[in-house]
This record gives structure tokens, sequence and C-alpha cells, in this order.
């Protein structure tokens, strides 16, 4: 009987147990019911709501990302119009997917907060029906929530970042523009200044041009003057070629030397002998190779000529110095000199200065012979001749050039005297008097060469004295700077000859003298000696 009684107790019990399993059961359900929340799936939903919103914000900063790629690849560009409109959609774009993401940003806050929500009023409730079971809940939610906050926490940082790298790019927009701004303004100035030196420039290449077309439009013109010789050629040309060349050298001159500090071309050198005598030459001095002219003399006729010859006219000499003409004979119509079959040689006056050899020297020869009338003159040399020695000698040379022109051929004695210096030299009669009826030769000579340069020969003429000054034809010779000048005198009557002479030592500057006896005739002969200046206008200063 007690052992039925203990069975009949546990069996109460035990359908006890299962009434409050039941009863725990059914207050749960009715709890999850108010709160409309599955209790096994509640937290599954917002959690996958939560990486919906952090897929959404991952391919929003992609998408940020990649615009700002964009961004960076229209920069490189030419800063164009068109792309600059480019960018600026790019911008609006990407501000539109900002504001996207602080959208999504704000719904996962809500989401958040819906969720702390909902886990508050469930705990109340669970509270509420059964705190045993909302406690075991809770003890079983503790590490789901652990996980979620981690997440949460994640999610923060990746929003922080991709907001920070959206302020570092509207930061790198900024400087870019500013620097591009930068750019253009010191761009403006630099066109600036290329403008005003491309004006400079522009100036200079318009007078290039204009230089370039005034040569064109010259050099065209001699082309055509060749093609109308080629066409109808002059016939001088070939019977006379001197004669032709002298023609057109009057045009040939003024196309290289008109404009330039020379003058005209008919102008006579105004640079003197005894230039640098007294004091020294601005460049320091020069000391080159001088053209010393002998004798020039009508070595044959021809075209009916016949001895004597009243020859007028005029015999000079152009060097690199001035261009101009230095005058070793000039004579007018009415001052002609006799020339005959025994005697043919010119009478120089000249040059006035010496004749320097650094380059070419020109003979420019007009002769005529006077007729009964003028219209009976003929003109028996024409020449322009450009002379150059063949060689470039150690030593002082003789040299022998003949010209054939017109009606006759002269000869020219010369000397190519190196290193020299100038010697312009006077004789005055210091005691007695000239005798009478005696020639009178004065000469000078280098001891190189031997052969004299005549300064006077009086002929059958008196002797020609300005007071005590004896008025020779010729007084500018040169000399080599090492070498000796000898002055010499002659007295001449029938056999008769008294003769006298004195050597010279070549100076750089100043003066020498020495003293020269015919009879009872003492004279001085005075020597001044210059340098050479190298430069054209130096030459030319007063």
């Amino acid at each position: 009987m007690e052992m039925e009684m203990e069975s009949e107790r546990e069996r109460e019990t035990e359908a006890g147990r299962k009434s409050d399993y039941k009863g725990k059961g059914d207050g749960e359900d009715e709890a999850a019911k108010r709160r409309k929340i599955d209790p096994d799936g509640g937290v599954a939903e917002w959690q996958r709501r939560m990486d919906e919103i952090v897929d959404d914000l991952d391919a929003e900063k992609m998408a940020v990302e990649e615009l700002l790629r964009e961004r960076e690849a229209v920069k490189k560009r030419d800063r164009k119009g068109e792309e600059e409109g480019e960018a600026a959609k790019i911008d609006s774009y990407a501000e539109e997917r900002e504001v996207r993401a602080a959208v999504l940003f704000a719904e996962w806050q809500k989401t958040v907060e819906k969720k702390e929500n909902d886990k508050g009023e469930g705990e109340c409730e669970a509270a509420k029906i059964d705190p045993d079971a909302e406690s075991q809940r809770r003890m079983e939610g503790k590490e789901d929530d652990s996980n979620n906050v981690e997440m949460e926490m994640e999610v923060e940082v990746e929003v922080e970042e991709l907001f920070r790298e959206r302020e570092a790019v509207k930061k790198r927009e900024q400087e870019e523009d500013e620097a591009a701004k930068n750019i253009k303004h010191k761009g403006a100035r630099e066109a600036g200044k290329i403008d005003q030196k491309g004006e400079c420039e522009a100036g200079n290449i318009d007078a290039g041009a204009e230089e370039r077309k005034r040569r064109l439009e010259e050099f065209a013109q001699w082309r055509r003057r060749k093609e109308a010789e080629e066409v109808a050629p002059d016939p001088e040309k070939l019977t006379d070629f001197y004669a032709f060349q002298a023609r057109s050298f009057e045009q040939r001159w003024n196309e290289h030397y008109a404009n330039w500090v020379y003058g005209s071309f008919h102008d006579k050198t105004e640079i003197p002998c005894m230039r640098f005598t007294f004091k020294p030459a601005p460049d320091g001095g020069k000391q080159p190779s001088t053209l010393q002219i002998f004798s020039v003399k009508v070595a044959e006729i021809s075209g009916g000529l016949q001895w004597p010859l009243n020859v007028f006219g005029m015999v000079a000499l152009r060097d690199s110095v001035d261009q101009n003409r230095n005058m070793i004979f000039d004579r007018d119509r009415d001052n002609c000199q006799t020339l005959t079959e025994k005697d043919p040689y010119l009478i120089l006056t000249g040059p006035v200065r010496a004749v320097v050899l650094s380059c070419r020297v020109v003979f420019e020869v007009s002769l005529n012979v006077r007729g009964t009338i003028e219209s009976e003159d003929k003109e028996i040399s024409l020449l322009a001749v450009p002379f150059r020695s063949n060689s470039w000698p150690f030593d002082s040379i003789l040299i022998n050039e003949h010209y054939t022109s017109r009606l006759t051929t002269l000869e020219f004695s010369l000397g190519h005297i190196v290193y020299s210096v100038e010697a312009t030299i006077s004789v005055q009669v210091i005691y007695g008097s000239w005798p009478d009826g005696f020639r009178g030769q004065f000469a000078a000579r280098t001891a190189s060469i031997g052969k004299e340069v005549v300064l006077l020969d009086s002929g059958d003429e008196k002797l020609p004295v300005a007071g005590d000054e004896i008025k020779l034809s010729r007084r500018v010779t040169s000399v080599e700077s090492y070498g000796k000048l000898v002055v010499s005198v002659k007295a001449l009557q029938g056999d008769k000859v008294f003769s006298d002479e004195k050597d010279f030592t070549p100076q750089e500057m100043g003066t020498s003298f020495e003293m020269l006896e015919i009879g009872a005739c003492r004279m001085k002969a005075t020597v001044a000696w210059s340098l050479f200046s190298g430069h054209p206008k130096l030459m030319r200063t007063r």
C-alpha cells in the first residue's frame, strides 16, 4: 500500500514538472508574440541588414575610389574646357555617392538603435514572464553581442576612414587648383616676356629680311646685267680686257665701299704722311709690308702713236687703309708732260703716304695724249688692275709689272718692302747755295734692294728752292725697320758729277738728320719716321 502511494506521488510530481515546462514555454512564446520578434531569427535579421549596409558601404568606397582615379586621369590632361566640365560632372557624381554613403550610414545607425531597443523590450518582457529564462537567454547571446560590437566598431572605422580619404582628396584638389592658378599666372608672365622677346626678334628678323631682300634685288640686277652681257657681249671684253674692267670699276667700287667711311669714288686719300712721327699710334703701331713705287714708264706704243707724247691724266694707287686715291701722277690737259722715246718715264709726285701691301693694291690709270685740239685727244691707257704680290718673302724684293691697254703698255717698277716703317724726307740748304748751271738729282734707296726712288730731278731747269727748302717732287718712301736708308744727292754738268750720300738707321718715331755737301753748298737732310695703324679709322683720325 505504501509502495503504491509513493508511486502515485512520483507520477504527480512528473506531471507537475511537465506542466511547469509547458507553461514556461507558452510564456516565452507569448513574450515573443508581443515583441513581434522571432525568438530564434530576430538577431539574424538585423545582423543580415547590417551586413548589407556594410556591403553597400564597401561598394560605395570602391565607387568613390574609382571616381577619384578618374578625377586624377582627367587632371593629367591639358585642362581644357571640355575636360574641366567632365571633372565637374565627376565631382558632382562623387558628391551624390558621398550623400548616398551618408544615408546608408544613418540607416545603419537607426538599425543599431532599433536593435538595441528591441533587445531592451525583449529583456523586459522575458523578465516579466520568466526571469530565469531571460537570464538564460542573455547568457546565450553574450558571445553574439561581443561579435556584433566588434563588427560595429569595424564599420565605424571604415566609414570614418572613407570620410578622411574624401577630405584628403578635396584638399589635394584644392592644392592642385591653387598650383594650376600659380602656373597660369606664371605662364602669363612668361608669355608676356616671350611676346616682348618675340617682338624684338621679329624686329631683328624684319630688318634682316629687308637686308636679304635688298641683296637679292642687287643680285637679280647683277644677274640680269650678266645675262645681257652674255646675250650681247661687249667686244672690248675680248679686245681690251683691262679697259673693259676699268670702265666698270667705279660701279664695283661704289657697290663695295660707298656706304662705308671712305667717301666718294673720286676722293683722294686724306691720310697724311708722318701720321705717328710725334705721337704713338693709338693701337701701338704696325710694321706691315709696303709697296715701293720706283718708276712708271711707257714701254710700248701702238695704234699710230708717234714720239714725243704730250701726256696728261692720272695714276693712283688704292690700298686697304682707306680705298681712296693715293696719287703718284696727276696732270691736267694744260700741264702735260712730254715723253720721248729716250725718256719715257712719268715724273711721279707721290705717293703722299706709304702704300700698305697687307691686302691687294689697285693700280688705277687714266692717261691721255694731247692732240692739236681737244677733240683730237686720245686715251692711251685705261686700267683698274688689282695687284697682289705672288709671294710673301722674308726679305724685300724687286717686282716689274706690265699692263697693256688702249694704245700703250705701261711698265711698273715696284718694291715689296717687308717689316717696313714710313720715311718722309726733306732737304734744307744750311750754308751756301746750289751751284749755277748744274742739274740736281736727289734720291733714296734701301740697302737691301739698291734701286733708287728719285725724289727730284731738276733736268735742264733750275733747282726749285723755296726760301731755304728744296722742293722735292717726291718725299715719301719706306724701308725695313731693321735695314738702312740711304739718301743721296748729285750735281751734274756735262761730264762733271759731284755727289754725296748719308745712311740713316730706321726708327719707329721721331726724326733723324744728316748733312750733305755739294761744293760750298751744305744741306740738312731730315728723315721723319712713322709706324702704321692697322685700323682705317685710326689712320683717318686727325
